[in-house]
């Protein structure tokens, strides 16, 4: 199993960053965005979802920043932590973003019917189980 998901995601991740280069974004650039996108408010909850560490966020969170599309603001109840949103430019990009994500799908999933794609989606799903520790995490 381990050897199949390995390939898969490498396949994935290949079509997701060359693809997303255009945009000058990285995979996990992407993967942050779509999560602010979905109400994943803080680098942690990002960090726990995605199954990264906080640091590889946080950087991603700086280069999204510099790039003028998310944007930092004290957390109202903790003030070791932030609030991330995206930003105006963030938002007016999110759909291009989607639409690349999306075409990297396809372009993995090429040699599969709807069908079978579909029931990879709902296999992936039930062998993943939940994300993030109980953290709300978007499911796609």
């Amino acid at each position: 199993v381990w050897y199949w998901l390995n390939r898969l995601h490498r396949s994935m991740r290949g079509a997701l960053d060359r693809r997303l280069a255009k945009s000058g974004l990285t995979g996990l650039e992407w993967a942050v965005v779509h999560h602010l996108a979905e109400g994943v408010e803080t680098p942690s909850g990002v960090a726990d979802c995605l199954g990264v560490d906080r640091a590889a966020v946080t950087r991603a969170v700086d280069r999204l920043g510099e790039k003028g599309l998310v944007d930092r603001k004290p957390h109202p109840d903790d003030r070791r932590s932030v609030v991330l949103t995206l930003t105006a430019n963030g938002r007016r990009k999110l759909p291009g973003l989607r639409a690349v994500a999306e075409a990297a799908d396809q372009e993995v999933l090429a040699g599969l019917s709807a069908d079978d794609a579909a029931e990879l989606m709902r296999l992936l799903r039930t062998a993943a189980g939940p994300a993030g520790d109980g953290q709300q995490c978007p499911e796609d």
